[in-house]
């Protein structure tokens, strides 16, 4: 079966769209002469409705054309989402901010990776993570892969860190695939005590997924199991609905 997000999941998303639609400048896409181009809209101090039209020989077009598909993708998936008020409560131990969220380096381990996995040009340590990394792009969830972050002192690189700017809170995805290696296992078990020290609470922290090395979970388990700790942290960050 095919789980799907919630209600409760469907209600802080749209909230999270107004705020960023009200947040983000009002540029459209449009054409000029056959170019694509941007048309940033607003209002002068004396009331007048006024453009600024963004073309290819300006150097802030690209940003400009990015700012305006961003808008109309997140205005189109609006259409489709209830319109209520909520108020929600922020859990989970791993706080983030858009700025930190996009300051944040990727495949930061200097471990090096000599694999022929790679994911949206990001090489990675195993098909397995490659899989997860594809369903997590499908579900349309923005994740880093494998940043430094610190626990008890130890600098630690988890496979997926994912963003939910909804609720201005991560969570990590960790992928065990060889726990038919008792030293693997070993290895790993550490790291996960690591999480469990710092505060991380299963299914609102830290996801694990495991595999043997000639068995590995299908995607749709790993879909379902994302989609379900989403709508879980969902559930639980709303504490006031009207």
């Amino acid at each position: 079966m095919r789980v799907t997000f919630n209600d409760n999941y469907k209600l802080v998303r749209s909230m999270w769209i107004d705020k960023k639609l009200s947040s983000m400048p009002d540029i459209r896409l449009g054409k000029h002469y056959g170019v694509d181009i941007a048309r940033e809209y607003g209002v002068s101090k004396n009331g007048h409705r006024t453009h600024h039209m963004y073309t290819p020989k300006n150097a802030d077009y690209l940003e400009a054309i990015s700012t305006a598909r961003l808008r109309e993708s997140l205005m189109q998936e609006r259409e489709s989402l209830p319109n209520s008020r909520i108020k929600i409560s922020c859990i989970g131990v791993f706080k983030m901010t858009d700025e930190k969220w996009n300051s944040l380096p990727q495949s930061a381990n200097p471990l090096p990776i000599r694999t022929k996995y790679v994911h949206n040009g990001i090489r990675m340590r195993s098909r397995f993570e490659m899989l997860v990394a594809e369903v997590i792009d499908e579900l349309n969830l923005q994740f880093k892969y494998e940043i430094a972050i610190t626990l008890g002192g130890d600098i630690v690189y988890p496979d997926f860190t994912v963003y939910l700017p909804e609720l201005g809170m991560c969570f990590i995805i960790e992928c065990l695939g060889k726990v038919d290696d008792p030293d693997y296992v070993i290895t790993n078990t550490r790291k996960l005590i690591d999480y469990y020290k710092a505060g991380f609470v299963p299914d609102i922290d830290l996801l694990v997924f495991c595999g043997q090395k000639e068995s590995l979970p299908d995607t749709l388990f790993i879909r379902n199991q994302i989609v379900r700790m989403i709508n879980g942290i969902m559930d639980e960050s709303i504490i006031f609905q009207h």
